[in-house]
């Protein structure tokens, strides 16, 4: 039966921990069950376990996918972070305060100051999100155009606002070669500067035109999806739009959850189909936006096979144009005839 103290109860901060051999956070877990002033609701082992509706989390410096992207990305879903570092640590302190977590405080205040900071910050609205918008490109294997698309709705993105260009497939980056520059510098040379302070470094941006790049790199720097939705993370203060190749993603991927807007790449082929209707089978993302690539002249036929396939209706037709083929060659912008058919996608 309903009581009036269980709407109280209810009205308690939720509080999750990033659990840790220290022993401060078991400290802290105790002192949560027993008070009665906070929720505990996880002791989280890795970023996936934090359940979307706490309020405030406490992690300590010593996890090492403590990253300061990953406190950012926090701090975006309003969420309220706490760090603690040892009192000797002073880079983790540095880290915590670098990433702007909500409070910075030493792992020898106990657990009594812990838990009243989280009942203090869980009283004040939320930071406001990052404005960004993130654009995730991507598609089957099987090179259905993940990459040109990618390209060409930079290029639209970029005629407005400002927009940066990511290679976040991890299996065949292609976006550097697609635009004629060079191979470094990648995401390789901005991994260290992400992990320990969590932006993208000047040194590790391509230009083409007035798009920023990151290129991709074929080592294996961002085959873990962490690190790739780490890499996102980071650069959501360089532009207001950002793009992103995504490849063809895992079951998961964490990409397609952060992202503002998606879009699927089917080559209108029946293997192309196919490939594109087991991808959409597991697909727990918002639905994305379908794009039809290489569209026979009459075309019914095919969307009628990709509707029924996907269980999503087509929402860009791009028949197959020489001009496409040419600027990718030559490293040149994607043809104006291929800007128009995408500009529905960026509305």
């Amino acid at each position: 039966m309903w009581s009036a103290a269980d709407s109280i109860s209810d009205m308690r901060p939720r509080v999750a921990t990033v659990l840790t051999a220290q022993p401060w956070e078991a400290r802290l877990a105790d002192v949560a069950r027993t008070s009665g002033g906070v929720r505990l609701v996880c002791r989280a082992y890795d970023p996936g376990d934090v359940p979307r509706d706490v309020d405030v989390i406490v992690g300590g410096s010593e996890t090492a996918w403590m990253t300061p992207a990953c406190i950012k990305e926090w701090l975006a879903r309003g969420i309220r972070v706490i760090g603690v570092y040892p009192p000797s640590d002073r880079p983790g302190r540095r880290m915590f305060e670098d990433a702007g977590a909500d409070a910075v405080l030493s792992s020898a205040e106990g657990p009594e100051v812990l838990l009243a900071m989280a009942r203090s910050l869980s009283t004040f609205p939320s930071p406001p999100a990052f404005g960004s918008r993130v654009t995730v490109v991507s598609g089957p294997a099987g090179a259905p155009g993940r990459t040109e698309s990618a390209v060409a709705i930079a290029c639209l993105v970029s005629r407005s606002v400002s927009t940066l260009l990511i290679d976040l497939d991890h299996r065949s980056p292609s976006i550097a070669l697609r635009l004629g520059m060079p191979p470094s510098p990648n995401i390789d040379e901005a991994i260290d500067t992400i992990r320990s302070r969590g932006v993208v470094p000047d040194a590790a941006i391509q230009k083409f035109g007035n798009i920023q790049v990151l290129a991709g790199t074929f080592r294996h720097t961002i085959d873990e999806a962490r690190m790739r939705r780490d890499v996102l993370w980071a650069a959501r203060d360089r532009a207001d739009h950002i793009i992103v190749d995504g490849g063809s993603p895992d079951e998961g991927d964490p990409l397609l959850e952060v992202a503002t807007d998606t879009i699927l790449v089917c080559d209108a082929s029946p293997i192309g189909l196919v490939r594109a209707a087991a991808l959409a089978r597991w697909w727990t993302a918002p639905p994305p936006m379908v794009l039809l690539n290489r569209t026979p002249t009459d075309p019914d036929d095919m969307v009628r096979t990709a509707r029924h396939a996907l269980g999503l209706e087509p929402r860009v037709l791009v028949p197959y144009q020489p001009a496409i083929r040419q600027a990718s060659v030559r490293a040149e912008p994607p043809p104006e005839g291929l800007l128009e058919e995408l500009a529905p996608l960026v509305g």
